[in-house]
């Protein structure tokens, strides 16, 4: 037997109300512009782009949580939103399981509190994961299971995940003074591997950032490998798919980094490696500069230092391939003294002896070595007192310079904006519509059971009290319905006008709303009849609703350590053509 179809008025209702309030919220939270419906906690990220300079200063590790304050303070002063960091492993997993993160934390918590993105690198083995390694060497030594490296990859990913956009694994790898002597690919590539699978597990959203190699030339005696060849045999270690950039340090006390392209400088460097990437199918991943500077203790000072800084800004910025860069560092370490500098040797004079050459080059050795440790104390922008060195003015005009890039548009975002205004809308209509039914009911009803009143004599000439007409207060008394109460012998003739006054204007609406009716009509003149109030809105033909409102979301002394250093200085190693360059540390990675 077919059953009659049922009115789906409850239904239309309840089905356009849910996808109303489905498209406001869910639609909001997609636009790209749009203030989400929720408060959300907005996290700093580092903009993986070659215009994006940050600083990376290694130094706080040790500092105090007042040095940690002011350096960053320092920083967002001139601009600067993001810096780079360490997180050596052998101060914080101090035993197998193990863990301190007092020292990490102070950073962290820091950089979250002022909103900048962080880079980190994971280095230095703890003793206790290299067997029979002092602490010391263990520290410069990659660890004996790469698996136990990438479990502590995973806690620092899991402890730090939304502060931290990017994570370095190891720090100058190509150096063997800090990769157990010698630069192993392979080794490394089994670390990179370990590391990689097991933070993605953790956060997929994250950057792997391999290499993190030194500008220095392969140099067998030494244990050195030059980063193109270091990459290559990465590549052939099984290194791609385990990386999402790689990054390098293209230090030259020399040469600005513009100077000179020839495939042993770092500007010639950095395009093999590049082209290297592009016949191995990753020529869409960048290579970040993590570290660059220059130290004021080297020939020409702080005017030196803010040239070749402005240099390498200006052309690291325009390289398509490249990512973010990173000036090394912050501060100086210590006040200058210049008479504690090391002396070069006195260059030989003419017609010398081989003796004499192997002497002289044994002393110039010496005296690079010395002078790298001392070197090492003297790249900051700041001296040690936080004066500004020009360089601070270099950074401060380039950041300055770059204006921020809106966001491309999210074409599902834009699907979703322009189906929201087309519910919306219909909604609005239908709402409309649903009102007016309600009206026209109820007065029908009013036509229905209303008592009849007498009204006034109809007059034309005039509307103001006193002037002879209706006062036109009496007019919103007045239903504009048939009277049913017999009329009064002294009533006017049923055939005068009715009056006119509840019809609005065509540039107005109407929303006529019922009041409560009396439950025993009185029959006295005197009484005004119950009538509908009359709500007049302009310009559209939307009922009028009541406001909701609306709520919207809502100079110190940095103190010391008796930790040994990580960080005791760059070793300088004469260049293809005798320049010198910042390479890797003797006892660990300086920055």
């Amino acid at each position: 037997m077919l059953r009659p179809r049922p009115f789906p008025f409850a239904k239309t209702v309840v089905s356009l109300s849910a996808l109303t309030m489905f498209g406001a919220f869910g639609g909001q939270a997609l636009l790209p512009n749009g203030e989400p419906a929720y408060s959300i906690l907005n996290v700093a990220k580092v903009i993986e782009k070659p215009t994006t300079l940050g600083v990376a200063d290694s130094d706080l590790t040790n500092m105090s949580d007042a040095d940690v304050a002011k350096t960053l303070d320092k920083l967002q002063s001139i601009g600067v939103k993001d810096v780079r960091l360490f997180i050596p492993w052998a101060d914080v997993e101090t035993s197998d399981d193990v863990y301190d993160w007092s020292k990490i934390d102070k950073i962290m918590n820091a950089a979250k509190a002022r909103d900048m993105g962080v880079i980190a690198t994971i280095t230095h083995s703890p003793q206790w994961a290299v067997d029979g390694a002092t602490k010391d060497q263990a520290r410069v030594s990659p660890p004996d299971n790469p698996a136990v490296f990438g479990d502590f990859a995973a806690e620092v990913t899991a402890r730090y995940k939304g502060t931290v956009s990017g994570y370095e694994i190891w720090n100058d790898t190509n150096g063997g003074a800090v990769y157990g002597g010698k630069a192993d690919p392979a080794n490394y590539t089994a670390l990179l591997q370990n590391a990689y699978e097991k933070i993605k597990a953790v956060d997929p959203t994250v950057t792997v950032i391999a290499g993190v190699f030194g500008a220095i030339p392969t140099n067998e005696a030494a244990g050195d490998l030059d980063a193109p060849t270091f990459l290559t045999q990465m590549y052939n270690a099984g290194a791609r798919g385990y990386f999402d950039a790689i990054s390098y340090h293209p230090y030259q006390y020399t040469t600005p980094y513009s100077g000179n392209a020839d495939p042993e400088y770092p500007l010639g460097e950095v395009n093999r490696m590049h082209a290297l990437m592009v016949t191995k199918g990753d020529g869409t991943k960048l290579i970040w500069a993590s570290e660059y500077g220059f130290p004021t203790s080297e020939n020409g000072g702080t005017t030196q230092q803010a040239a070749y800084i402005k240099d390498f800004i200006a052309t690291w910025s325009k390289q398509a391939f490249a990512g973010p860069m990173f000036i090394y560092t912050t501060r100086d370490q210590a006040l200058a003294v210049p008479s504690e500098a090391p002396v070069a040797p006195t260059p030989l004079g003419a017609n010398p002896t081989e003796e004499q050459k192997t002497a002289y080059a044994l002393a110039f050795a010496a005296y690079r070595q010395a002078q790298n440790v001392y070197n090492e104390k003297y790249f900051g922008i700041y001296d040690y007192n936080f004066n500004e060195k020009p360089s601070v003015q270099v950074i401060k005009d380039f950041l300055a310079s770059q204006v921020p890039v809106a966001a491309p548009p999210n074409v599902l975002a834009v699907f979703f904006q322009n189906f929201v205004a087309a519910i919306t809308q219909a909604f609005t209509n239908y709402t409309s519509l649903f009102t007016n039914a309600i009206n026209s009911f109820f007065q029908a009803i009013q036509r229905i059971f209303a008592p009849q009143v007498a009204g006034p004599p109809a007059n034309t000439g005039g509307t103001a009290p006193g002037s002879g007409g209706p006062n036109p207060n009496t007019l919103l008394r007045v239903a504009a319905v048939a009277p049913t109460t017999p009329a009064q012998d002294d009533a006017p003739a049923s055939d005068a006008p009715a009056p006119q006054a509840l019809i609005a204007p065509q540039d107005e609406t109407s929303t006529v709303v019922p009041a409560p009716q009396s439950t025993s009509p009185s029959t006295s003149e005197s009484s005004a009849p119950v009538v509908p109030t009359v709500i007049k809105s302009t310009g559209t033909s939307a009922p009028v609703t009541p406001s909701t409102g609306e709520s919207s979301p809502s100079a110190t002394i940095p103190s010391t350590s008796s930790t040994p250093s990580t960080s005791a200085g760059p070793s300088i190693t004469a260049g293809p053509t005798g320049s010198d360059t910042k390479s890797v540390e003797t006892v660990g990675a300086a920055g």
